[in-house]
């Protein structure tokens, strides 16, 4: 995931041959009941920020930055 988060400006979900979620990467990591539906972890920067910060973020300068 830290490829799609780094490149990606859409994520695209397909199951069982239809979309079920078209978002930026910033949402999709915020949304647990979506990472955990489509099997997918997120990443530990995304998991820490939203801990300690209350928001996903990317990178770990956007970490910094945000707290």
């Amino acid at each position: 995931m830290s490829i799609v988060a780094e490149y990606a400006k859409r994520i695209i979900v397909m199951l069982d041959g239809r979309v079920v979620v078209n978002i930026t990467p910033i949402k999709s990591f915020e949304d647990r009941r979506l990472m955990e539906k489509i099997n997918v972890e997120p990443l530990q920067i995304s998991r820490l920020s939203i801990k300690t910060a209350g928001k996903a973020v990317l990178t770990i300068n956007e970490y910094i930055s945000l707290i």
